[in-house]
C-alpha cells in the first residue's frame, strides 16, 4: 500500500475549471502528478482529487483569489 498526500478541490463543475486550476498551479511551479473526479454531469459543484508535487504550496495557491 502506498499513501500519498492529495489536495481535495471543491469547485465549479463546468468546462475549463481544471484548466484554470492547472494554470494557477503551473504559474506557481507546482506539477499535477495525477487528478481524478467522480462528479455527476448535472452537478453544479464538483470535487477533484489532485496529487501534486507540493501539496502545501498548492493549497496556498488555490486558496488565494
Amino acid at each position: 500500500m502506498v499513501e500519498d498526500d492529495v489536495v481535495l478541490v471543491d469547485g465549479s463543475n463546468k468546462p475549463g475549471e481544471l484548466a484554470r486550476l492547472a494554470h494557477k498551479l503551473a504559474d506557481a511551479k507546482v506539477n499535477i502528478e495525477y487528478c481524478y473526479s467522480a462528479t455527476p454531469g448535472e452537478a453544479k459543484k464538483g470535487l477533484m482529487v489532485l496529487r501534486v508535487s507540493d501539496a502545501k504550496k498548492a493549497l496556498k495557491v488555490l486558496n488565494t483569489h
